[in-house]
């Protein structure tokens, strides 16, 4: 489990998207694309970080168990449907933006390339 935490993608990730709210929200400085779009980059390297976590502490499969190219497609689409449909029907804070599908988009296609890299994985 722990493993799969430290991987690069994860980690950088997670600090790029904290030190953006940190900035944003804490300092408010605002970096108006960063603001409009970086959370929607990040989203999926660390949702689907997190989901094969989970998928691996419960089959207690720590390397075998991989999400596969249909698992991170449904998983992209959810999280579209909910944030560019959803979110918008439910609230005037959120707009739907078609540079959102494709940055979310982009952030899946990345995991998926980072993951079936073995070497550019960290070695923990």
């Amino acid at each position: 489990f722990m493993q799969l935490l430290r991987r690069l993608l994860f980690i950088l990730s997670c600090l790029l998207f904290t030190v953006h709210q940190l900035f944003q929200k804490g300092l408010k400085i605002s970096i108006a694309i960063a603001d409009a779009y970086l959370d929607n980059f990040l989203v999926m390297p660390i949702l689907l970080n997190l989901w094969l976590a989970e998928k691996q502490w419960l089959f207690n499969e720590k390397n075998n168990h991989r999400i596969t190219k249909l698992e991170i497609a449904i998983a992209t689409l959810y999280v579209l449907v909910v944030t560019e449909w959803l979110f918008p029907l439910l609230s005037h804070r959120f707009v739907f933006d078609e540079l959102d599908i494709l940055l979310t988009m982009s952030g899946s296609f990345i995991y998926f390339f980072v993951e079936k890299q073995p070497a550019l994985r960290t070695q923990h």
